[in-house]
């Protein structure tokens, strides 16, 4: 799996996380960022074996993040615009830079990771012959349990190798702590920290994601506002990755979002993620390749065309 994460330097504290078994995108990062912002009671009803709570959580004030592919999207810059004050990206090729971050992955290495059956190391040559498949005995469920249960009974309870601060006591000693969001501003945040894409009203909605979404407010909105020189009212969407029986679209004039759900008569969308939809229509359009015949089309249309030069040459005899 992919871990992306997000840690407090003042307290050493991981403050979110997510967990993603898909390469880095934007997805994980929003995963990881709705981990941080919001409350996270949640973890102790979902895991009673966890023994203490993880007080951290809140508005972020300053935020350095790595330069990997998924940190530069036009749906982060967006997300983050209106949630944090001030963002620096890190220097590609210099972790010396970000050593906070760097020893926490090598913690949760040595602490979690190396004892799991199945896994895996960075050295090919390393393996022999150990295959990481077939010794893999950790279900999914229990992986999110276990780091869970290190990060916030383990890691954020013991002291650093100095023995001068115990992270989970650091950040409770902190004179300040940040604001949280709760009850709207929360769902406001979800809503923010969607997918970002722009798209024109038409008559039959907002076409998006291969799919058309519709409501009575949008077609009241497309009633009463003007359009460009071009005759398209364009509006600015936000799509939960998770979710795409609706999405929200931002009313310029009201300057607010409306929740538009997806023509679907057949429940297809409901529950559905972004990427189990995209994986469906790949293998749908698979389908449909296979029962095309390449090579009688290509005798049709060589017949056809030996048909249309024949008339050609008929008339030109005549």
């Amino acid at each position: 799996p992919y871990l992306t994460m997000l840690y407090d330097r003042f307290s050493k504290c991981i403050v979110g996380f997510s967990v993603n078994f898909r390469e880095p995108s934007f997805d994980s990062v929003r995963k990881a960022l709705l981990s941080t912002l919001l409350d996270k009671r949640w973890v102790s009803e979902k895991y009673p074996s966890i023994t203490n709570d993880w007080p951290c959580h809140g508005k972020i004030d300053y935020l350095v993040v790595d330069n990997g592919a998924e940190f530069w999207s036009d749906s982060l810059e967006d997300s983050l615009r209106p949630l944090v004050s001030d963002i620096q990206y890190s220097q590609a090729a210099k972790p010396w830079r970000k050593t906070g971050i760097e020893k926490l992955f090598d913690q949760l290495n040595k602490g979690l990771v190396n004892a799991l059956p199945g896994k895996t190391f960075t050295n090919p040559t390393q393996l022999k012959d150990y295959d990481p498949k077939k010794e893999s005995a950790v279900r999914v469920s229990v992986f999110m349990e276990l780091i869970h249960k290190w990060v916030i009974d383990r890691y954020h309870m013991d002291s650093d190798s100095r023995e001068r601060n115990v992270p989970y006591h650091k950040w409770n000693e902190s004179k300040w702590l940040p604001n949280f969001y709760q009850g709207q501003a929360a769902a406001e945040l979800r809503i923010e920290l969607g997918l970002l894409r722009h798209r024109t009203i038409g008559i039959a909605g907002i076409r998006l994601h291969n799919l058309c979404y519709q409501s009575d407010e949008l077609i009241e909105y497309r009633k009463y506002n003007s359009v460009n020189s071009q005759g398209k009212l364009f509006v600015r969407t936000k799509t939960d990755p998770s979710d795409i029986s609706a999405i929200y679209v931002f009313l310029e004039s009201e300057k607010k979002y409306i929740k538009v759900p997806a023509v679907d008569n057949s429940g297809y969308t409901n529950g559905l993620s972004l990427f189990e939809h995209e994986r469906i229509q790949r293998v749908r359009r698979l389908n449909t390749r296979s029962l095309v015949n390449e090579e009688s089309l290509a005798d049709t249309y060589l017949y056809m065309e030996a048909l249309i030069e024949g008339e050609a040459e008929r008339m030109r005899s005549s």
